[in-house]
């Protein structure tokens, strides 16, 4: 896993992944998607919750592609990957999945 601050766009990038959540706007702490979601980015299961919860509608779609979200994957590679990174005391805010299987964080 390498630490970076700038990252220019590189050929090399599969995929970048916040872990910010959009709801809460702090570090994702229990990350998933909705079982019918086709994207890798996760939201916070809590605060996403929290959120339907109180809503006047109550409508259980994914706040990234407004599938519906009733069921959850949870991404233990991410929640591992967070958890290090409070571990650490870093201050990120992405991840970024290179081609060749390495890891970048991203400060925020």
């Amino acid at each position: 896993v390498w630490y970076q601050s700038n990252l220019k766009r590189s050929k090399h990038i599969i995929f970048k992944m916040k872990i910010v959540d959009c709801y809460s706007l702090a570090i994702i702490t229990l990350p998933v998607r909705g079982i019918h979601c086709t994207h890798a980015q996760c939201f916070d299961l809590r605060n996403y919750v929290y959120f339907v919860w109180g809503s006047k509608n109550r409508i259980w779609r994914c706040p990234i592609c407004s599938k519906e979200a009733k069921r959850f994957m949870l991404d233990r590679q991410q929640l591992e990957i967070i958890n290090r990174i409070q571990e650490l005391k870093l201050n990120v805010k992405e991840i970024i999945y290179l081609r060749k299987g390495d890891i970048l964080l991203k400060k925020a």
